[in-house]
């Protein structure tokens, strides 16, 4: 399988969870739970809520519609590998080290989902990690024969010439 091919898988991927966090409010039971919140409080939430949602969408339309657009070696591509990277390399941290194991541990269910989403944030962040270095290697290669091609630059020897030290002169006696 190519990276292409892992670039619309995760993009699909990332719809799939931005859709499925309409159902999350039901597992959770986030309207009872912000029932309890100032009125300021609940409607930030669901704003959060709704815009992570289209964020996750809207970033897998762009993985799966433009993927081969996304592998060309230009400053925003590597721009947007980077952001994804870091974001799901967080993402990871936070699924083992900022929510509390007591979520997980006890609970059939919600351990299940833990591992998924353990399996889906590492594959997230592979696919993007991988996409940076090969987005930013091409770019290096680029960058090397364009200065190649320079005038002024003479062409390059391969396999370049070996240096031949000058034979050592007898001392004067």
């Amino acid at each position: 399988m190519t990276l292409l091919f892992h670039l619309r898988f995760s993009g699909a991927l990332l719809i799939f969870l931005g859709v499925a966090h309409a159902f999350f409010d039901r597992r959770l039971n986030w309207r009872r739970d912000t029932r309890k919140l100032t009125l300021a409080n609940r409607q930030i939430f669901a704003m959060h809520w709704f815009y992570l949602a289209l964020l996750l969408i809207m970033l897998g339309l762009l993985f799966t519609a433009l993927a081969p657009e996304l592998l060309r070696p230009e400053p925003l591509t590597q721009a947007i590998f980077l952001v994804t990277t870091i974001v799901w390399a967080i993402r990871l941290f936070a699924q083992w080290f900022v929510f509390d194991a007591e979520l997980w541990r006890r609970d059939g269910f919600n351990r299940a989902i833990h591992y998924l989403l353990t399996a889906i944030w590492i594959y997230l962040l592979a696919v993007n990690a991988f996409a940076l270095v090969r987005v930013f290697a091409k770019s290096r290669a680029a960058s090397a024969s364009q200065a190649a091609a320079l005038p002024g630059n003479p062409p390059r020897e391969f396999p370049p010439a070996p240096l031949v030290s000058p034979a050592p002169r007898p001392l004067p006696s």
